[in-house]
This record gives C-alpha cells, structure tokens and sequence, in this order.
C-alpha cells in the first residue's frame, strides 16, 4: 500500500482553488468541494488565539501571535482577523526566510481546512489493519507535520523495552507489530530534485506488517 501525502499540482496552479500563492483567487483551500467550510470561513469563524493555534500546530509558523521587539508588531492571525494583508503582519520576516513569507500560513490553512492531519492518524491504522503479515505500507510525507505522525506511528508499532519498577525489562509495542524497512527516510535524489523541485521535501517511509 503507498500513501501519497502530497497536493496534486493541478490544485495548486488552479487560481479558483484558492490555493496558489502567485495567482489572485479566492480563500477557498477545500480539497473536497462539497464541504461547507472554506479557508475564508474558517479565518471568520475563529477567534484570533484560535487562529493563532491554527498556524503555529499546522503551519509551524513562528509569527502566528503579537510579538514584541523589531521583526515584528503584530501576529499574522490578528492581520487576518483585521482583514488586513498578511505580507505586512510582521515586519523583516521575509529576511528569516528563503521562501515566500505567505508559504506556512497557505499551508496551515490549507491542511486545516481539509483535516488533513486528522485523516493521516486515521489512515495509518486503517491502512495497517489492511496488510496481510509480510505485506508493506510505503508513505510519502512532504512536510514535517506529517513526517513526525508517521515516525512516531511506526516506532510504536516496532516497540521498545521499558524497565520495570521492580526490576527486568518489559517489551511495548502496539498491535499490529511491524518492521522498519528503512530507518531513516528516503528523500529524493539531485537528479530526481532537478526533474521535479516539488520532491525536494518529500520523505518516504516504509514498514512490513510483521504480526
């Protein structure tokens, strides 16, 4: 089995999708259309903390809060709550960062909207109740959000040894029981990166069902 965590590039240049950082459209941001809930509805129905939240746990972004001090003055979520640009939120950000400054709040509105790191810890468990004893499930992270769910499933699927209070060691480990293919996951080539810049943050991590 093999989950690919990454956006479908036809989404991301489509400007009536919402989700492009170059092209102007809507805060829409919804993978499934038939959902209520777009980006711009989630901005409004959130309170500013609540937004806050909502970037830094799913966009890592370090300018989500009112800051002191020179790189910045007010947080990005109260510029969004203001309905004010997010590219004048803090000021000297962009120095910090090699990419756009608008990347990890696209990001964190975009993988909230669509649960996207709900569905991950409800997939990984379906998928490995799925396999067959011997059979692998191969998953495709393409940021660290995702990458850190899927290690640590995996890690608590291969177990570990904890010592006991009286003595002697004790094995833990969830059911069902896996293998780690690789230890430490496999990201792509320069020469694949040369044929396809957007596999540069892809990390592929595989495990055997072993019980």
């Amino acid at each position: 089995m093999i989950l690919d965590l990454g956006v479908s590039s036809e989404e991301l240049t489509t400007a009536e999708r919402g989700f492009s950082l170059s092209e102007a459209g809507p805060l829409d941001m919804r993978m499934d259309r038939s959902q209520r809930l777009t980006a711009a509805e989630l901005v409004r129905s959130l309170t500013e903390a609540e937004l806050a939240d909502v970037l830094r746990n799913c966009g890592e972004e370090p300018f989500a809060r009112r800051m002191r001090g020179r790189s910045c003055t007010n947080g990005i979520a109260r510029r969004l709550k203001r309905r004010r640009a997010w590219r004048k939120s803090c000021s000297g950000q962009a120095a910090y960062r090699a990419h756009s400054p608008a990347t990890q709040t696209f990001q964190a509105l975009r993988i909230a909207v669509n649960d996207e790191l709900g569905s991950l810890e409800r997939g990984l468990p379906a998928a490995l109740e799925l396999l067959a004893i011997g059979a692998r499930v191969a998953v495709i992270a393409f940021h660290s959000l995702e990458d850190r769910i899927v290690k640590t499933f995996f890690r608590e699927h291969v177990g570990h040894w904890e010592a006991l209070a009286g003595g002697g060691n004790q094995r833990v480990v969830c059911s069902p029981e896996v293998l780690l293919v690789n230890r430490k996951p496999i990201t792509a080539t320069p020469e694949e990166v040369g044929a396809n810049p957007r596999a540069r943050s892809a990390k592929l991590r595989v495990a055997e069902r072993k019980t």
